[in-house]
């Protein structure tokens, strides 16, 4: 399967922004593996910005160097999201370390998700969100990915299927807009294409600062 793809990353005018994306491509034969990910820290100034920088850079380096090569293989199983899920938590493990030098604690949130082919792991952990988009019997259909209780780790395997969409995006963008609203601008009729897709989170976004998401489709 191949993947259109969106971002949008608004930044905070008067200080430093404690949001990342990830949204990375490559090639598996004729096929891509795709890794995307928002992320946010509650912590404020600096500490905010290099807590989630390290987590996407983290998470970037792992997928060039293991991830792609775990995709390589004519039988994938569970080993990706496995090797994933140990990637997140040593990640996790070094931050709270660093952070704690400085008297702060872990405070990351994120939503993300490594796409090969039709399967999907997702990982989320915190405020951020994610839904799946699509057309169902004629109808917009909106489904939020890992409903959780509080902020602790959650990790699972799926499939995704074509013509469905995806959103990740942070805390404020998921909470100034309602499902039906989400239904109508990414749920679009004919062709679908990056720059589309981009303009429309920007449209969902307004002028709102300090806030992010990523949009991809599977084609």
């Amino acid at each position: 399967m191949n993947y259109v793809s969106a971002h949008l990353w608004e930044k905070e005018k008067n200080g430093p922004t404690g949001i990342s994306l990830i949204l990375q491509h490559a090639k598996v034969g004729k096929r891509e593996v795709l890794l995307a990910c928002v992320c946010e820290s509650e912590n404020t100034g600096e500490e905010g910005v290099t807590e989630s920088g390290y987590f996407s850079e983290g998470l970037t380096e792992w997928f060039h160097r293991e991830g792609v090569k775990l995709c390589e293989r004519r039988q994938v199983t569970e080993l990706p999201g496995e090797k994933l899920s140990g990637e997140i938590r040593r990640l996790e493990k070094e931050i709270a370390a660093y952070l704690q030098r400085g008297g702060k604690e872990l405070q990351l949130h994120y939503m993300g998700v490594l796409l090969w082919e039709s399967r999907a792991w997702f990982f989320t952990k915190g405020k951020c969100k994610g839904y799946l988009l699509n057309r169902r019997f004629q109808k917009k259909n909106i489904r939020e990915i890992l409903q959780k209780k509080g902020c602790e780790f959650s990790f699972t395997a799926g499939s995704v299927q074509k013509k469905v969409g995806l959103l990740l995006c942070t805390e404020k963008f998921g909470a100034k807009t309602d499902k039906e609203t989400l239904g109508e601008v990414l749920i679009p009729d004919g062709q679908v294409t990056g720059e589309r897709m981009e303009k429309r989170l920007k449209e969902l976004c307004g002028n709102e600062e300090g806030t992010g998401a990523v949009y991809l489709r599977i084609c």
